[in-house]
């Protein structure tokens, strides 16, 4: 079963916290809102877990 919803913390370069949320646990969704939170991002971290690769992909 996939969990339903992703954590998401959004740091700038200096690593203070610019947002934080959770959103569904779909690519399309995680996409979004990574474009409206963190425009012009230049790394994504994944933590390990069984749905890295579904998201990553």
């Amino acid at each position: 079963m996939r969990d339903r919803t992703t954590h998401v913390c959004v740091v700038d370069g200096d690593g203070s916290i610019r947002w934080r949320g959770a959103r569904a646990t779909d690519p399309e969704v995680m996409a979004k809102t990574l474009r409206r939170h963190a425009g012009g991002l230049l790394r994504v971290v994944l933590e390990t877990g069984a749905l890295s690769a579904f998201l990553y992909h």
